[in-house]
C-alpha cells in the first residue's frame, strides 16, 4: 500500500520494533541465516489504514521502512511479514520462511542491483559516508576486475576499515558466492555477524534501505560430499570459515566449492604462504581472489605475494585519526623467572592509571603455546583479582568461548589472556593495553592491533595503547629496528 509522506500525521516519539529473522537452517554444526529486519528503536510517523474488514497502523521510519502493525485481535489475511501488537511490544508475524528457499540468494543479490553509493564522509559537515582508504581501496577493486581476474592484495592498516571494504565489494560488485577465509574461530563469528547485517553499509548510506541482507553460511565443519557442499552452499551469497574447515573436507567436497563459488576472500592474507593456505588459493586460480591484510608482510617476513593494487600508508591512517600513537613502555628485568611477574605489574598499573582517568580500557596478555596461558593467568588473578582476569584460547569450546568474550565485553573482566585467537583482525576497539609475554611471530601485527582505532565519534572514553614487553629478553629491538625496514612510517607510530 502506497502511502505520500504528508498523510503520516501522527508522531510516535518512541517505538521499538524486534530483530527479524528470514532464514534459519542448520546442517549440522553448519548454518545459513538471513536478516530480514536488524531491529529499530526511536520515533516513527503512523497513520490509520484499511481495506475492507481489515484495519491496520502504517508506521514509517526515518529510514523511509514501511511497516503494517496489527493490534492484538484485529484480523489479517496479510501473507508477507508485518507487525502485531502484543501487550506493551510488538511482535513479527510471517517473518520467517518456513523452509530454506533458494530464491532468497537470488533475491538479495537482485536487491543490490544500483543500490550502493560512493559516499565519502566528511566530518566537517556530518556527511556520513565510507572512509578515504575504503573508498579507495573500493575504486581500486573495481579497476582491476575490469581488465585482469589475477589474485589481488589490498594492504589496509588496522582500524581503516577492511571489514566494510570488503561488504562493499560483495554489494557493489553484486559477486554471486563468495567463500571468506579467516585465521581464526573468534573472527570466523565475527565476521559472520558483520556479512549478515551488512555493518555499517546502511547506516552510512552507502546502501540503500532496499537492499536485503545475504543469506550467510557459517562453516564450522568439513563437508564430505559435493551433495553437503550444495545444501550448504547453493543457498548462501557469502559463506565464512576457517582454514582448517575447507581443506578437511574431501576432494569431491572440494573441488564442488571451488566450482560453485565465484569468489575468494581472505582476510589476515599474511597467512597465505602457510601451505594450506596456498593449496587453496591455487585452486581458486580462474576465480577472483581477494587478499585484505593490515600488513603486506607474512608471518615469514616476506612480503605477501600477489599483485598490490591498493595500500593505504601508515602515515595518512595516522594524520586522518584511524591509528593513535602507540606508547611503548619497556621493562627491564634480566632474570627469566621473573620476566612474567614484572610484564603484569606494569601492565596492571598501566591499565588502572587508564580506568582512574575514565577510560575505557581492557587489557591483552598474549601469552604462547596454551600452556603458558595457564601459566601466568596466577599471576594475574593474584595482582589483579577484581578486574576478573580470564583466558580465551583455541582449544576452548565455543559456550566457553562465548561466555568469555561477553565478560569482556561487557566490562566484567578487563584483563583478558590470550593466545592468537584475539591478535589479528579481531575487532574491539578497548584493547588498548598489552602485555607481550610472548612476541608475536610478527610485531607488526601486534602493535597494529594495540593501535586500532575506531570512528571519532565513537572514542571519547578511548586512549592512546600502550605496548609493555620485557626488553631485556624479548629481542624486541631487532624486531622494531626490521619493522622500520620494512616501511620507515613505523616511526611516527
Amino acid at each position: 500500500m502506497s502511502r505520500q509522506e504528508g498523510l503520516f500525521t501522527e508522531h510516535l516519539p518512541k517505538i521499538k520494533i524486534p530483530v527479524a529473522t528470514r532464514v534459519e537452517a542448520h546442517f549440522g554444526k553448519n548454518r545459513l541465516f538471513q536478516l530480514l529486519f536488524e531491529g529499530y528503536e526511536g520515533s516513527a510517523e503512523s497513520i490509520t489504514a484499511a481495506s475492507g474488514t481489515e484495519s491496520w497502523t502504517e508506521l514509517k521510519l526515518p529510514t523511509g521502512d514501511l511497516f503494517r502493525v496489527y493490534e492484538s485481535g484485529a484480523r489479517s489475511t496479510f501473507t508477507h511479514p508485518h507487525l502485531r501488537v502484543a501487550g506493551s511490544k510488538l511482535k513479527w508475524e510471517n517473518a520467517k520462511l518456513p523452509a530454506l528457499s533458494p530464491s532468497c540468494r537470488q533475491n538479495a543479490l537482485d536487491s543490490w542491483k544500483d543500490a550502493f553509493r560512493f559516499f565519502r564522509e566528511d566530518p566537517g559537515t556530518g556527511q556520513p559516508g565510507l572512509r578515504p582508504p575504503q573508498i579507495g581501496a573500493l575504486h581500486a577493486i573495481h579497476a582491476h576486475w575490469t581488465v585482469e581476474d589475477k589474485p589481488a592484495t589490498i594492504v589496509m592498516p588496522t582500524g581503516t576499515g577492511k571489514t566494510e571494504t570488503m561488504l562493499a565489494t560483495l554489494v557493489s560488485e553484486r559477486c554471486d558466492r563468495v567463500l571468506v577465509i579467516v585465521p581464526s574461530v573468534v573472527l570466523r563469528d565475527q565476521l559472520f555477524g558483520k556479512f549478515a547485517t551488512l555493518g555499517l553499509l546502511k547506516k552510512l548510506t552507502n546502501l540503500a534501505q532496499s537492499a536485503q541482507f545475504p543469506v550467510v553460511g557459517l562453516m564450522r565443519s568439513s563437508l564430505q560430499t559435493a551433495t553437503a557442499v550444495d545444501e550448504l552452499f547453493g543457498s548462501a551469497n557469502v559463506i565464512v570459515a576457517v582454514i582448517n574447515s575447507v581443506v578437511a573436507s574431501s576432494p569431491e567436497a572440494l573441488a564442488r566449492i571451488v566450482e560453485i563459488c565465484s569468489h575468494l576472500f581472505i582476510d589476515e592474507a599474511h597467512h597465505v604462504p602457510a601451505r594450506t593456505w596456498s593449496q587453496l588459493k591455487a585452486q581458486f586460480q580462474h576465480k577472483h581472489v581477494l587478499q585484505f591484510t593490515a600488513t603486506p608482510y607474512r608471518n615469514d617476513g616476506k612480503r605477501v605475494d600477489g599483485k598490490v593494487i591498493y595500500s593505504f600508508p601508515l602515515r595518512k591512517a595516522q594524520e586522518q585519526g584511524y591509528f593513535k600513537p602507540i606508547q611503548y613502555k619497556p621493562i627491564y628485568q634480566f632474570r627469566p623467572e621473573l620476566s612474567d611477574e614484572a610484564i603484569a605489574e606494569a601492565a596492571i598499573k598501566q591499565l588502572r592509571e587508564d580506568l582512574n582517568v575514565g577510560l575505557d580500557h581492557v587489557l591483552m596478555a598474549r601469552a604462547h603455546p596454551i600452556e603458558r596461558l595457564k601459566q601466568i593467568l596466577p599471576i594475574y588473578s593474584a595482582k589483579a583479582a577484581d578486574l576478573n582476569p580470564v583466558i580465551i584460547h583455541s582449544q576452548m569450546s565455543q559456550t566457553d568461548r562465548k561466555l568469555a568474550l561477553d565478560s569482556m565485553k561487557t566490562g566484567q573482566s578487563r584483563v583478558i589472556l590470550c593466545d592468537n585467537m584475539l591478535g589479528e583482525g579481531f575487532d574491539y576497539a578497548q584493547l588498548k593495553v598489552a602485555a607481550l609475554h610472548d612476541l608475536h611471530k610478527s610485531l607488526a601485527i601486534t602493535l597494529q592491533f594495540t593501535g586500532r582505532f575506531t570512528r571519532t565519534s565513537l572514542d571519547a572514553k578511548l586512549g592512546p595503547a600502550t605496548m609493555i614487553a620485557n626488553a631485556a629478553l624479548s629481542g624486541i629491538g631487532n624486531e622494531l629496528r626490521d619493522l622500520y625496514a620494512q616501511d620507515a612510517d613505523w616511526n611516527r607510530l
